[in-house]
């Protein structure tokens, strides 16, 4: 008896050993891994100051780059000079808009007419096919004459080029919802398309803000000379610099920029306080989750199986518990990680503290509460699941083994006492 208590003593003390070592590898490369964490945290923190800075420099710049045509604007308004400008410009709107006008009524009256002729045509058009069906030689021959000299028969064309030359002028005049507009306008606005003197109009089709697209061949001299005298006033009067004559429609390119900026900066600086946040948070349950030395960090996650016939069990350190039927592959959620020690009968500082786990909020139980674990583990060279019974109904005893536990020992006794209390086990 002697004998194989000793022989059991001297099995454990080698298994001791060996998972000590395994333990003490693991708690270095955790220390590493946090050492990693530590680091990074810091940098952060370094980084949050200038980040911080750098976002509420362009936010200010984004703000100013918005206000600042309105302020322009308003510091024009309050110049004297502004009304009497702005009732001369005014003038020269209403003017054009009148010959606009005028010239929409026209081809109006144009449209109706030729409305009106291709009715007639059509009619006298079935009149001489129904003379044709009826095969009146006659009457034919004098409608188709009369026909002839009213059409103009020698200019077959007639119609087509009186359509072709309405249709002309037609994509030339704007509607009235444009020449409405056109009055509603500021007199900011309608200087945002004006070239500088190096630039011209590149493009060649016609917008809703570039008035000289909406008038007359024979108005664009008289608006060209006026916008000119305007803007040369401007300068003159030291309302507006050269620079600003082009106005906000060159100015929205470089807001949209500072916005986007602005976007891009902020982004940044949440970013690096979400991860100072997260660094901050597991580096405060490293203890809770990975142990007083972070000896569990190694296995996180790490699965072990036991097979006990109609039921395969799989426990995942820090994861989850799980039974799985070997009939169907169905699995059953025994709970997830909660804490060690499960009675909290010991704290921290305790070696025991960590030699139980709680799995609890599995899958309901039939007639029953949430599937449970409780999991005892014991000093192993590896990492195993070695039993597992259900002790009550939806409660389930794992008992498990992981160097994680190969505490170190300091005298013959604490020698004693572990190999009594927690590496002895018959085998269930």
């Amino acid at each position: 008896m002697n004998k194989a208590y000793q022989r059991r003593k001297s099995q454990a003390k080698k298994v001791h050993e060996t998972g000590a070592r395994v333990r003490a590898k693991n708690i270095e490369l955790a220390r590493v891994e946090k050492q990693k964490d530590i680091s990074k945290l810091e940098s952060l923190r370094n980084q949050l100051p200038d980040a911080v800075k750098l976002e509420e420099r362009l936010r200010q710049m984004f703000e100013q780059a918005g206000d600042q045509e309105a302020l322009v604007q308003e510091q024009k308004r309050q110049n004297r000079t502004y009304e009497s400008l702005l009732s001369l410009f005014h003038c020269l709107r209403l003017a054009l808009f009148s010959k606009l006008e005028r010239r929409h009524a026209v081809l109006n009256q144009l449209s109706d007419a030729y409305e009106k002729a291709m009715g007639d045509l059509r009619v006298v058009t079935q009149l001489i096919e129904t003379l044709d069906q009826e095969d009146s030689t006659g009457s034919i021959q004098r409608v188709q004459e009369s026909y002839n000299v009213w059409r103009g028969r020698d200019s077959n064309d007639n119609i087509m080029a009186l359509e072709e030359r309405l249709r002309e002028n037609r994509m030339n005049v704007p509607t009235q919802v444009d020449v409405k507009a056109l009055t509603e306008e500021s007199i900011f606005d309608m200087l945002d398309n004006l070239p500088t003197e190096s630039e011209g109009l590149e493009d060649d089709e016609p917008t809703l803000n570039h008035v000289p697209s909406y008038l007359p061949d024979a108005l664009i001299p008289m608006y060209d000379q006026a916008v000119a005298w305007l803007v040369n006033m401007l300068v003159r009067l030291d309302m507006i610099k050269p620079s600003q004559a082009r106005s906000s429609a060159w100015a929205s390119a470089g807001l949209d920029a500072a916005e986007e900026k602005h976007r891009e900066s902020k982004e940044e600086v949440d970013r690096i306080h979400e991860e100072i946040e997260s660094l901050e948070r597991s580096l405060r349950e490293r203890t809770d989750k990975y142990g007083r030395e972070d000896e569990f960090f190694a296995i996180q996650d790490k699965c072990v199986t036991k097979d006990m016939g109609a039921y395969t069990y799989e426990l995942c350190f820090g994861g989850k518990a799980s039974q799985i039927s070997n009939n169907d592959g169905f699995r059953f959620n025994l709970g997830s990680f909660q804490r060690f020690d499960v009675d909290k009968k010991y704290n921290e500082t305790d070696d025991r503290h960590y030699l139980s786990m709680l799995y609890a909020n599995g899958q309901m139980c039939w007639n029953g509460p949430p599937r449970s674990s409780r999991i005892t583990l014991e000093c192993g060279d590896d990492d195993a699941l070695l039993h597992v019974f259900e002790a009550e109904k939806c409660t389930y005893s794992m008992r498990a083994q992981t160097p994680a536990v190969c505490f170190p020992r300091a005298t013959a006794d604490d020698d004693e006492s572990f190999n009594h209390e927690y590496f002895v086990h018959d085998e269930l």
